[in-house]
């Protein structure tokens, strides 16, 4: 590719390094920092997939549900729902 003198400069959504890319596809400032955020991906994916499962085991007719079903049910993170229940957003016992 010919060298058009022209300098792009990105920050690294991982680490907040600024740095120049080297082909318009460049996201991330190192290889490391791509494995980083393909780990995160990973993780995240796998997080989902394990609530997912977890929600369809909940039965649909239940008087109470445990904090770990609300959780999965809802996809939210368990401190958020703590709060909910201490604002009265949620009825809870």
């Amino acid at each position: 590719m010919a060298n058009l003198g022209i300098e792009i400069k990105r920050k690294c959504p991982i680490c907040g390094k600024v740095f120049i890319i080297k082909t318009l596809d460049s996201v991330y400032c190192s290889p490391k920092c791509s494995k980083v955020a393909n780990k995160r991906k990973k993780d995240k994916e796998k997080k989902e997939a394990l609530f997912v499962t977890y929600a369809q085991n909940v039965p649909d007719i239940r008087e109470y549900l445990t904090a770990r079903q609300v959780v999965a049910i809802n996809g939210v993170e368990r401190s958020t729902l703590y709060r909910l229940a201490k604002l009265g957003k949620i009825p809870c016992i």
